[in-house]
């Protein structure tokens, strides 16, 4: 077993791709910019490759790398295995549970563990009653910001502009300490976004920089945003970084994933206010 490293990327990054499933944690970026929170580390046995991690509660488990492999008898022989050395293998979708004899093994998801995945096509006009609210304020950004500017990433103007933002984001969080938030995986997001193949954009005001949104494909047919950060006085920016990024960075795929709410009071309303069609369920397995 070794640390995970940004080396582990060429090998790792298509296997994880291969999982065909809507769950975020299938994806190398992810897995390597969260790696110090949750200790991830490569672990290689009987031939099979597999992810060691620990969760936010504190329990140890083991990962497969490719939910497909989990047809093949010996993975699953050393997947099992590894219950000796750890508490759990996760997160593991409902459509694998059968691969794991109820009799044997018993089974939980947790709510903050759980991906937020809207129709792609919602999250661009934001259609209808029950989303006039954030219709109403995408209008309100546009209205306010009628000479706004959306700058790829790749540009050192959009990187520069991006950092500006997290910072006054971190500063307005109020928390003191930036291990409290996602400030130092975002922050090395934007330092290895080219190395780590990412997608996303600036946008730009009268203000100057007032937001920025990272994403990248994790599927074939989902998009994730990984990081979303706007100046908290510009209205309406979180709403026209969503449908923004939804029609240009997410165009040709049918889901946006917008991750899990960790248990985050505030982020789980955030979050359902924009009313996810699928809430994609991570399962824990134990031995009994």
């Amino acid at each position: 077993m070794k640390p995970l490293t940004l080396d582990d990327r060429s090998r790792l990054e298509s296997v994880l791709r291969l999982s065909g499933d809507f769950l975020s944690e299938y994806c190398f970026s992810n897995l390597y910019l969260f790696r110090e929170k949750h200790r991830y580390a490569v672990e290689e046995a009987g031939g099979c490759l597999f992810i060691r991690g620990v969760s936010y509660d504190g329990l140890s488990y083991v990962m497969p790398c490719c939910l497909k492999q989990l047809q093949c008898p010996e993975y699953r022989d050393v997947l099992i295995a590894a219950l000796d050395r750890v508490d759990m293998i996760f997160p593991v979708p409902a459509r694998a549970l059968k691969f794991f004899p109820a009799e044997q093994f018993r089974f939980e998801s947790m709510q903050e563990d759980l991906d937020y995945i809207y129709v792609r096509e919602k999250m661009v006009l934001y259609p209808g009653r029950r989303l006039q609210s954030k219709r109403n304020l995408l209008y309100q950004f546009l209205r306010n910001e009628p000479e706004h500017r959306v700058v790829a990433l790749d540009e050192a103007e959009a990187r520069e502009g991006a950092f500006a933002v997290l910072e006054r984001w971190q500063s307005d969080s109020g928390f003191e300490n930036s291990g409290e938030t996602d400030y130092l995986p975002c922050r090395e997001a934007l330092e290895l976004y080219d190395r780590l193949g990412l997608h996303g954009f600036t946008v730009f005001g009268s203000a100057g920089a007032i937001g920025f949104l990272i994403g990248e494909p994790i599927q074939d047919d989902v998009f994730a945003f990984h990081f979303a950060k706007g100046v908290r006085s510009v209205k309406g920016i979180y709403q026209f970084l969503f449908s923004t990024a939804a029609a240009r960075l997410a165009e040709g795929f049918s889901y946006v994933n917008m991750e899990q709410d960790l248990g985050s009071l505030p982020l789980r309303a955030s979050k359902s206010s924009y009313l996810p069609d699928i809430m994609a369920q991570k399962y824990r397995i134990f031995k009994r």
